[in-house]
């Protein structure tokens, strides 16, 4: 998991930023058209916002954990793991939280790049962070990173909370 290694293809690469892109890109411009149609006048409506969609992705990934459950290896390899790591035993918990707190950072980026008076440049760093973090996770889906070894945990959770506290540094800023 450190980084990308020669031996992996680099299609494997553009294809994660590629699925990063076009997840940001469908996401955020559903957004923008929301706030298009009713801009929200502040920020708690923006807070509501990104947790609604925040809630929504939750929602899906409990149906796809209800469709589709754990064997019995990867059950074990978590009960295991986990008595080694408390990130892989509040797994779940720690990744939905930062999910919510990235939805609802980038939906206020996006709103400050939207309000008054356009600021490509806020648009652009909406895109590129929301692209750096699903591209991040398709490319560990794709290279088959094993998400319950507790240093895969550890590391993909620490990027993903840096990601978000960018996000939420930038809105807070952008915002007063």
């Amino acid at each position: 998991m450190a980084g990308i290694r020669a031996d992996e293809p680099r299609s494997l690469l553009v294809r994660a930023v590629r699925r990063g892109a076009i997840s940001a890109v469908a996401e955020l411009a559903c957004t923008a058209l929301a706030f298009a149609v009713r801009r929200p006048a502040t920020r708690a409506q923006v807070v509501a916002f990104g947790s609604g969609v925040g809630s929504v992705e939750a929602l899906y990934v409990l149906a796809l954990g209800i469709a589709h459950p754990a064997d019995q290896q990867t059950l074990d390899q978590w009960r295991t793991a986990r008595q080694h790591s408390l990130v892989v035993d509040q797994f779940v918990l720690l990744e939905r939280s930062i999910a919510m707190t990235s939805h609802i950072a980038s939906r206020g980026i996006l709103s400050t790049a939207l309000h008054d008076h356009p600021r490509p440049a806020r648009l652009i760093t909406a895109l590129a962070l929301f692209t750096l973090a699903d591209a991040v996770a398709a490319y560990g889906h794709s290279a088959n990173w094993n998400w319950l070894d507790p240093q895969v945990a550890r590391h993909t959770q620490t990027f993903y909370t840096t990601i978000a506290a960018l996000e939420t540094y930038l809105y807070h800023r952008w915002s007063t």
